[in-house]
């Protein structure tokens, strides 16, 4: 089975953790966090959480999916930080998070991360120093970043940036 795609119910079935071969989860659900057991989808590679108004945080077990190679969480309509321990998921190539609050220092540590995108509906005001860091990105995406004044003065050191999307929706005076 390697996608698995979970529209609209209100809770996942206990069973779906034990899906082993599992490579792909999309989750279109108005749960309020994802379950906490992950740790037996070891194949898993690509995470979709998709129309989650009530998202507040992923859980500590996501580090356990050592093949976790693209990450999207879309739809929260709370402020979402994602957790310092994200940067512990090495194999992170693609990252995709919206209504961003806040983006932790670790994000640095993921060293093959090729593309980041971030919308901020209006939260997001601040981008860490750490992102000069990421060698590997290609796309940087940010998207209704309207508090973002600047980008990290390190962004020079993005030697394989081949794209930089920088949109904002506010409105002139």
């Amino acid at each position: 089975l390697p996608c698995f795609s979970w529209l609209y119910p209100h809770e996942l079935p206990a069973s779906f953790t034990q899906l082993s071969s599992l490579e792909e989860l999309n989750l279109a659900v108005r749960l309020q966090q994802l379950p906490e057991a992950f740790e037996n989808l070891t194949n898993l590679r690509r995470l979709t959480r998709s129309r989650c108004p009530e998202l507040t945080h992923l859980p500590a077990s996501l580090l356990q999916l050592s093949l976790l190679e693209r990450l999207v969480i879309s739809g929260c309509h709370h402020r979402f930080s994602p957790p310092e321990i994200i940067g512990q998921m090495s194999a992170l190539t693609h990252l995709d998070v919206s209504n961003l609050r806040r983006l932790p220092t670790s994000i640095g540590q993921l060293q093959q991360l090729q593309s980041l995108t971030l919308s901020g509906y209006g939260y997001l005001d601040w981008l860490p120093d750490c992102l000069s860091q990421l060698h590997a990105l290609k796309t940087l995406a940010l998207f209704r970043c309207e508090r973002l004044s600047s980008l990290p003065a390190g962004i020079g050191n993005l030697t394989s940036l081949e794209e930089l999307a920088f949109e904002s929706t506010q409105k002139s005076p």
